[in-house]
């Protein structure tokens, strides 16, 4: 039996898509926006449709976060800007994201830390 504590991860493989988002208004929008070239714009849609596409659709009717962890400037902000744009294309109801240093939530209880 799991200590109640225990927090399960589960890495899903990169090619493992469980659902194929839509790209609508707000990406494109968004994207159209982004001071980039062009053909980055397509890298950076196409890495948050495969990232979206391994989480849970809006669909699902359960429990489940998704989880994304990126390296100092390695380009997140953009990428969860495009990555919340998505989420609402396909209705999402909650897009949650936490920038910055997270030690603090370590130090409430997080089963990870423990």
């Amino acid at each position: 039996m799991l200590n109640p504590r225990t927090l399960i991860i589960e890495v899903v493989p990169q090619t493992q898509r469980r659902w194929t988002p839509v790209i609508g208004s707000e990406t494109l929008a968004l994207l159209e926006r982004l001071p980039i070239p062009e053909e980055s714009r397509y890298l950076v849609r196409d890495e948050a449709v495969a990232l979206l596409a391994r989480c849970a659709p809006p669909t699902h009717a359960g429990i489940e976060t998704c989880l994304a962890i990126g390296y100092i400037q390695s380009g997140k902000t953009m990428s969860f800007t495009t990555l919340t744009a998505l989420a609402r294309d396909n209705e999402y109801q909650i897009v949650i994201v936490i920038t910055g240093t997270s030690i603090p939530l370590f130090d409430r209880g997080c089963p990870v830390h423990s």
